[in-house]
């Protein structure tokens, strides 16, 4: 059996009572996570764009445009509900392995939606679409060697098991829906801090289900698109940049939604900023440092993060978030990290570009160049001549209790009181719900 059979053979013959209770459980916080934060993402300027391209496509009322009030047809819906989700810069990230799980839970919702699905269908269905879309990941590693973005490729897998999933299809039908998923696969890191780096996040969802429909109707594809050497793999990694070994490997005894290495962001901003974030910030908070008192901030970065943290001097929202200098500098300047820093305002606030001016981010070519490999060591200087230092190889993830938390946060500029707690109940219960549009009614806003 080849990985692209083997893997649309596990995501086929699985369903919610197969998975491990723990599982499910982590996975309605992940959902929590993604959907608070797509609430949150109506109030950003990318929602006005998007919304004015959608408002004039809205086609059939099949699902819903979190947060917005509107329904659209599936297709636009998608590309809605994933550029405002992303827009954010809150999606939740790995460290090497699986991806971002915002694509694989939007196509759950959007698909599960439109087929009036189950809670517990849909939650069956992201765990095992992101169960495929992480090994195919790990097993690329070569993606961002190639200028490329691992999370929206291997999520065209991904997308594509999910909605397959959702949609009853076979293993076989599965298999040829990665296929097409494969040829509408693209991304590039250089979009970063543009419209269109949001927008890949939603044309990945887009994608994935159309794939999913396209196949349940007969359109056929390559049968072994994963391994093929002209399939996905080899074109995304090149020769040399996959291993396709180990990615059956115990499959079904263990899964990635409970990897430790699945990060909830706290911050709104490029998740290769956090470590540096959360150091610099521990740091100013332990020894109680004002911003009067600092003479500089320094850190290191890999090429892997130099591509992504492409920004010094941001002059709108988008680039801040891409920018290692201005969240460093609103640590410094403010003592804390709100989401609402990472603003048009604060990129040209002139407080904000004096603080930028204090930091020094330092490219070191000579250190590994992947993701798994960042390191982000701040040393941070003051001028009475005391030098503190902190490194930390790992953000740290929020509880449930304080996702839920983040959640209300999250969606008090958009819901009433009774439909943020409603949602927050739905979620928390989502294998109890018997047809998701309630979980999409009650975040609909408008």
């Amino acid at each position: 059996m080849n990985p692209t059979t083997e893997l649309s053979s596990f995501v086929a013959s699985k369903d919610f009572d197969s998975i491990p209770r723990e599982v499910t459980e982590r996975a309605k916080e992940l959902f929590l996570d993604v959907i608070g934060d797509a609430v949150l993402g109506t109030t950003t300027p990318t929602t006005k764009v998007i919304m004015s391209y959608i408002n004039q496509n809205l086609c059939r009322p099949e699902v819903t445009i979190i947060g917005t009030g509107v329904r659209a047809s599936f297709d636009r819906a998608a590309i809605a509900n994933g550029t405002i989700m992303h827009s954010t810069e809150f999606e939740g990230q790995p460290i090497g392995t699986a991806g971002t799980d915002a694509q694989t839970i939007l196509t759950s919702l959007n698909i599960g939606e439109k087929c009036h699905a189950s809670g517990k269908d849909v939650l069956a269905a992201f765990v095992l679409g992101y169960e495929l879309q992480g090994r195919v990941r790990e097993a690329a590693f070569g993606i961002a060697r190639r200028g490329l973005v691992a999370s929206p490729l291997t999520a065209a897998l991904g997308c594509a098991a999910t909605a397959s999933k959702v949609l009853g299809l076979n293993a076989h039908q599965t298999c040829m829906a990665l296929g097409i998923a494969t040829s509408q696969a693209c991304s590039l890191i250089g979009q970063s801090g543009t419209i269109t780096h949001f927008m890949e996040l939603g044309m990945t969802v887009r994608n994935g289900i159309e794939s999913a429909l396209l196949a349940q109707v007969g359109v056929t594809s390559m049968a072994n698109v994963i391994e093929n050497p002209q399939g996905f793999c080899h074109t995304f990694c090149g020769p040399e940049g996959y291993d396709l070994a180990n990615i059956c490997k115990d499959m079904g005894k263990s899964y990635l939604v409970l990897t430790p290495e699945v990060f909830v962001k706290k911050y709104p901003c490029c998740f290769q900023n956090h470590k540096a974030l959360d150091a610099l910030l521990a740091l100013v908070r332990e020894n109680n440092i004002t911003y009067d008192q600092v003479e500089s901030v320094e850190t290191g970065v890999n090429d892997f993060d130099k591509h992504f943290l492409h920004y010094t001097d941001p002059t709108c929202a988008l680039e801040t978030m891409f920018c290692l200098h201005h969240g460093l500098a609103a640590a410094i300047l403010k003592g804390r990290l709100d989401w609402q820093f990472w603003s048009d305002e604060c990129a040209v606030d002139p407080a904000f570009k004096e603080a930028r001016s204090k930091i020094n981010v330092v490219y070191h070519p000579e250190w590994p160049p992947d993701q798994k490999d960042s390191r982000s060591p701040i040393t941070l200087k003051l001028k009475d001549g005391r030098v503190f230092t902190k490194q930390f190889a790992a953000p740290v993830n929020p509880n449930r209790q304080e996702l839920i938390e983040r959640y209300r946060l999250c969606t008090e500029p958009v819901l009433s009181k009774d439909a943020i707690e409603h949602s927050i109940d739905l979620i928390i219960n989502l294998d109890k719900v018997a047809d998701v549009s309630e979980l999409m009614e009650s975040v609909r806003g408008g």
